[in-house]
Order: C-alpha cells, then structure tokens, then sequence
C-alpha cells in the first residue's frame, strides 16, 4: 500500500518531512510502495509534506503509482513543498512514480503544490505519467506554484516527466498554475508530451499564468517539451492563458 498515508475527517496538521519515501537508504535506487507515496485522503486537511527548512523536503520517487496523492472532498488546504518527486535523491536522475507526481483528485480543494519563495520548489521530474495531475469535478482552487516540472533542480537540462508536465482534466475546475506574484510561475519544461494539457468537457475556469513553458530557468535556452507548450482540447472551456 501506501509508504504514508493520512486519512478521514478530523485527521489534520500532519507534517512528513525528511524521508525518502519509495527509495533505499541511499536514496539512489527505488524500493517501492505498491501505492501512492504519500496519500492524503478522506477528509484530512492541513497536513505538509516538505518545508521550506533545510532538510525539511522529502525524497519521494520510485512508488507504484503517485508520488503525492491528495483526494476526496474535505482534503483541503494541504501544501507539498521543497520535495524532490521522482527523481534520486542527488537530483541527477529519474527515478520514477509510476503514476503522476503529484495527483489531486475526487474534490480536493485549496491545496498548494510548491509556493512562490525558492526553498518551497518542489521538482516534479522523471515520474511514468503526468508531473503534476489535477482532475475530477469539483477539484478546485488548487495553487501549482513555483516548481521546476520536467527539469533538474538546477532548471538547465531536461529529466522528463513521460506525459504532460501539467495536466487538468475531467471537470477540474479553477486551479492555477502559476501566478502574478513574485516567484509563482513554474518552469514547465523537457516533458514527453504538452507542458500544460486542458481537456474535457467540464474543465473549465483554469488559470495558466507567469510560467517559463520550454525554457531553461533562466529563460535563455530552449528545453522543449515535445508537442504543444499549453494544449486545451476535447471540449474544455473558460479557461485562460
């Protein structure tokens, strides 16, 4: 199952912080959970994965599905930050969740992957599917800020994620990526498909903002991702680049 899970109403204010998660002591070769990494469901709101503290982030890669799930109605208000997700613990290679990086599903709301300071940076690379997924109605107000999707963590050479770097479907519902402040804008680059993939019917409302999408972290050197930089398709509508 699970390498951690947190569970039911009532469950909140948990911190998983400094592990490796799906990993061998040395971080460099995977040992898997046959689930999600870290799972956070039922209801549990305001737990933390990672920090912003030195030594806080987790290592979390190499799991037989998510890296990091959240789900479920009442599962809000959950902030993964300053985690490596699918990659070794150097930053040097792919290690991969065999899912998404990061999920979130099934009404979860409010939650906040990364944040706009440098030590909130997860990188969310090298994972089987999507780095980051949002989907399902009713998954809403989201944050994805910050992180470095689909690249090292120095942000200059691609580690793929094998599907979209970002991807909203199903009937997710006004999530960001990105943002107008300071430091919110993600670097989405080096994926094996779209950087951000919107689609369906029911996606609606979404806000792509202030992101490097193909770029170095610098923003002086291309590290494309394979099809589009943002693709919406298949009958998403409202939402705003």
């Amino acid at each position: 199952f699970q390498g951690v899970a947190i569970s039911d109403t009532n469950t909140g204010g948990n911190i998983v912080a400094g592990n490796y998660i799906g990993l061998d002591p040395t971080g460099a070769t995977a040992m898997p959970n046959g689930y999600a990494g870290v799972d956070i469901f039922g209801g549990s709101f305001s737990n933390t994965v990672g920090g912003t503290a030195s030594g806080a982030g987790n290592v979390i890669s190499g799991n037989l599905d998510q890296g990091v799930s959240i789900s479920s109605n009442g599962a809000v208000a959950n902030v993964v930050l300053g985690n490596i997700i699918g990659l070794n613990a150097a930053g040097t290679a792919a290690i991969p969740n065999a899912g998404a990086g990061v999920g979130i599903f099934l009404g979860a709301q409010s939650n906040v992957i990364g944040g706009t300071v440098a030590s909130a940076r997860n990188i969310i690379s090298g994972n089987g599917e999507q780095g980051v997924a949002v989907a399902d109605p009713g998954t809403s107000g989201n944050l994805i800020q910050g992180n470095y999707i689909g690249v090292n963590p120095a942000g200059t050479t691609a580690i793929s994620n094998t599907w979209a770097g970002v991807n909203f479907f199903g009937g997710a519902d006004a999530n960001l990526v990105g943002g107008s402040a300071p430091g919110a804008g993600n670097v989405i680059s080096g994926n094996g498909i779209q950087g951000v993939f919107i689609q369906d019917a029911g996606t609606e409302n979404n806000l792509v903002q202030g992101n490097l999408i193909g770029l170095n972290a610098a923003g002086n050197a291309a590290i494309p991702n394979i099809a589009s930089g943002i693709e919406i398709y298949n009958g998403p509508s409202g939402n705003f680049i």
